[in-house]
């Protein structure tokens, strides 16, 4: 009961934190800061996949890290790129790959791209390592409370290094 609580404020304080406080319509978008949400994406990419590949690996008490480490590498690449395949696909009329996300007003991480990565991080990180731990269920809640910090962390990251504007 205990742990369904924590996983509930949780849940709740992340979606708190990732809903969009203001819509603007009929307006256009302009990037104030030099740099992009998709300028910082390597970066906190490679500090995702660590804490992901860490508290997985400590939780679970995995003995592969090297197939830790490509689950969690393959299953972050599928999450981190979607957004924007989805972004580009739904304005590919404005021009280039480049130019939407130039001038899009998404931000990488957000309420949708929680549940994004949820729904398809925890599937390939559990079917690709349940065999090789003890506890299956210790891996999906694991796995789950891993990508909440780290889409939480890249949320404040993202929030603080790149800013925009509606004129």
């Amino acid at each position: 009961m205990i742990n369904d609580r924590r996983i509930n404020v949780l849940i709740i304080t992340a979606l708190i934190l990732l809903i969009p406080h203001a819509v603007y319509a009929d307006s256009s978008w302009y990037w104030v800061s030099e740099t992009r949400p998709f300028d910082i994406l390597p970066f906190v990419s490679i500090g995702t996949i660590l804490i992901e590949v860490m508290w997985i690996r400590n939780a679970t008490r995995m003995k592969e890290l090297g197939k830790v480490v490509f689950v969690v590498v393959v299953a972050n690449l599928v999450s981190f790129v979607a957004p924007y395949v989805i972004d580009y696909l739904s304005m590919s009329w404005y021009g280039s790959f480049f130019d939407v996300i130039d001038s899009s007003p998404i931000f990488t991480v957000n309420v949708g791209f929680l549940l994004l990565t949820l729904v398809v991080e925890i599937p390939i990180v559990y079917n690709l390592l349940k065999k090789c731990v003890a506890n299956k269920k210790m891996l999906m809640w694991h796995t789950l409370y891993a990508n909440v910090a780290t889409t939480v962390m890249v949320v404040i990251v993202e929030r603080l290094i790149c800013s925009g504007s509606w004129i």
